[in-house]
């Protein structure tokens, strides 16, 4: 049996009306800026359904949060997916740990 794995899944996208504004500053006029806002969804779109492709006839467990995706599978799909930059490391609560006992000490 495999080991498993936790990793993230970073979308490019934020929230809706943050990234419209990202679309506005880069655009000449309201048609443009909802077709590139368009692309960024489009983006979004294919990013998740090469994921989908990929866990297929896997099993994974996901984890999701405001502003998270984490997937915990076997060790051969995370490097797989990490391989094809469709994955980023998994939070390590460890380093979360270590920072927040630094950040206690100097206060």
């Amino acid at each position: 049996m495999s080991e498993k794995r936790t990793i993230s899944i970073n979308l490019a996208y934020y929230k809706q009306g943050d990234d419209m504004e990202g679309c506005l500053k880069i655009s000449k006029n309201g048609e443009e800026a909802f077709r590139n806002h368009a692309v960024l969804m489009a983006s979004v779109a294919y990013h998740l359904n090469r994921v989908a492709d990929m866990v297929k006839d896997h099993d994974v467990e996901i984890s999701a949060d405001t502003h998270m995706i984490e997937i915990t599978c076997d060790e051969d799909l995370a490097q797989r997916l990490l391989d094809v930059k469709l994955a980023d490391e998994g939070f390590d609560d460890e380093v979360d740990e270590d920072l927040e006992e630094s950040v206690d000490e100097e206060t």
